[in-house]
């Protein structure tokens, strides 16, 4: 399966803007943004208990923006603003009796570069991570899920996020559910 999109828009702008004096100034320019995405996901059965799928997915987004003072004829304001992001996932599920076994690695990889704040420099960021998850059903009434998260990034460092959670039916329509975890965002 693969899905895409791809937008791109012309503006025109004429407005006043409030100078840090106080003082009102006609402006006036043009700008274009443009962005794209790209997510193709490949699954292959290995038997009738393995699935592997890969995921790749990459997106843009760039904002070219320039304005004019009309009055002077003279540049008042420029950027050129750019951001990237890609994420390359895999999974691997296998079903064993009363377990589906889920393991997976992947990493995101984001970039941005904008003079909007100051010198328009590069800067960015990965993620690398890897998980593994049990999903243990012992009974029909009962679950039980498992899981590890590795995550190391470039700027935050590493952290180890476990999860356990529960959940027991007591009835056709009232169950119990039990769950503790750790995330990193």
């Amino acid at each position: 399966v693969v899905s895409g999109r791809y937008f791109r828009e012309k503006q025109q702008f004429d407005f006043e803007v409030l100078s840090g004096n106080n003082e009102k100034i006609r402006t006036s320019g043009d700008g274009i943004t443009s962005d794209w995405n790209f997510n193709p996901v490949l699954t292959h059965r290995v038997n009738d208990r393995t699935k592997l799928t890969a995921r790749f997915y990459a997106t843009q987004y760039r904002t070219e923006t320039r304005l004019v003072n009309p009055a002077t004829d003279t540049l008042y304001y420029t950027d050129n603003f750019y951001q990237a992001f890609s994420r390359p996932e895999l999974n691997l599920e296998h079903f064993a009796g009363q377990h589906a076994l889920t393991f997976g690695a992947g990493a995101n990889l984001e970039s941005v570069e904008t003079g909007r704040y100051g010198v328009a420099v590069m800067r960015g960021q990965e993620t690398t991570y890897g998980f593994a998850q049990d999903e243990w059903t012992p009974s029909e009434r009962m679950n039980v899920i498992a899981g590890l998260r590795f995550d190391y990034n470039t700027v935050y460092g590493s952290q180890l996020s476990p999860k356990l959670s529960l959940r027991y039916e007591l009835g056709k329509n009232i169950s119990l559910k039990a769950s503790y975890g750790v995330g990193f965002k």
